[in-house]
């Protein structure tokens, strides 16, 4: 089938789940606010009622799609998904994860879906919805031209660059919960708050906690990475995991410096500022291993000047004679290395993963 675009002469635009406009100027301002914005502005365009010659007609889906169907149906949902900005993967004709994962994303940021309404699949009347004219637009517009929005409440983030929405992804991020592995513990936080991206690894990032798939940093070893394990519910210990799909070229598309936004809908990111991850401290309940084993020394005599040694008969009980004790060498020189100031409660890095 070949995908129809619509391209409206007049309609009403609808704002599925968004503040007003006067919300999202005060927002801008940064201050404090108990219904602070976590969602960007979203408008779906309807077509006209009566469609002229200049319109296509709109495209009617037979029937539903979901994970594990093909055909040329799924094909048509990719390419519109695609055009969206949503990365569904090639537009193969399998509905696998790649494509499940774009749509959990259009439900969530765009129909305002949460829990287990968020199926990730097709049917006919979501088609019409995605058929739509679609317009995302960013909460800091005046951030640097490219920048990321990271919004926690939906799981999902968007890439905007020049105003424009240039990839919108799901997203798992820290789970909220207490952890103990490896020997640390910590809580496992996404922060709220305002970043620039910074280093980067090319491949696999390895950590105390597991491996990160091309990982761009913007808060001290919290990244937005490519993860095999991109739930519908919040699995990392801080950092923002997206599709490994998407992770194979999203670094190119940022560059240092670039701003992030994390909304956790609760405050601004602007009232955090750049707020660090909670660090890692140790286990208090971790336990050195030692060893059990109980070494036998040899029976070697030695004989010091001005020390005497008797070794007893074979057979005879006796008291062992106490030896002097020998003095051991002087302790070695203590090489002092600088270690970076890090908060006082910290044992280690900051989680990632």
């Amino acid at each position: 089938m070949t995908v129809r675009r619509w391209f409206p002469f007049a309609a009403a635009a609808i704002v599925l789940g968004v503040a007003a406009c006067a919300s999202i100027a005060a927002n801008q301002g940064g201050g404090a606010s108990p219904t602070a914005s976590s969602s960007p502005v979203v408008e779906t365009t309807a077509p006209p009622a009566a469609p002229t010659s200049a319109v296509a007609a709109p495209t009617a889906l037979s029937r539903t799609l979901g994970p594990g169907i093909a055909g040329d149906d799924v094909t048509q949902l990719q390419q519109r998904l695609a055009e969206l900005g949503f990365d569904p993967g090639p537009a193969d004709g399998q509905f696998g994860p790649a494509t499940q994962m774009a749509v959990w994303a259009y439900q969530k940021l765009v129909i305002g879906l949460t829990g287990k309404d968020v199926t990730g699949k097709v049917t006919p009347d979501l088609w019409t919805k995605i058929e739509q004219a679609l317009t995302i637009r960013p909460l800091r517009p005046d951030a640097t031209p490219t920048h990321l929005e990271v919004y926690l409440p939906s799981q999902t983030a968007v890439l905007f660059q020049d105003g424009k929405a240039r990839l919108i992804t799901h997203i798992s991020s820290g789970t909220g919960k207490e952890w103990c592995e490896e020997g640390y513990c910590s809580v496992a936080i996404t922060p709220g708050g305002t970043y620039n991206f910074g280093r980067r690894v090319d491949g696999w990032d390895d950590s105390v906690l597991g491996q990160l798939f091309n990982p761009v940093y913007f808060n001290y070893g919290v990244a937005i990475h490519g993860a095999y394990n991109v739930p519908l519910y919040p699995a990392s210990h801080s950092c923002v995991r997206i599709p490994m799909h998407i992770a194979k070229y999203f670094p190119s598309l940022v560059k240092r410096g670039d701003q992030v936004f994390v909304f956790d809908g609760k405050k601004d990111p602007e009232t955090y500022g750049a707020q660090p991850p909670p660090f890692n401290s140790k286990d208090p309940n971790a336990t050195t291993t030692t060893s059990s084993t109980t070494t036998t020394v040899p029976k070697t005599t030695t004989t010091k000047p001005g020390a005497t040694t008797t070794v007893p008969p074979a057979g005879a009980t006796t008291t062992p004679t106490t030896v002097a004790p020998i003095t051991p060498p002087a302790a070695p020189t203590t090489t002092t290395v600088p270690v970076p100031t890090v908060p006082t409660s910290a044992a280690g890095p900051p989680a990632t993963g």
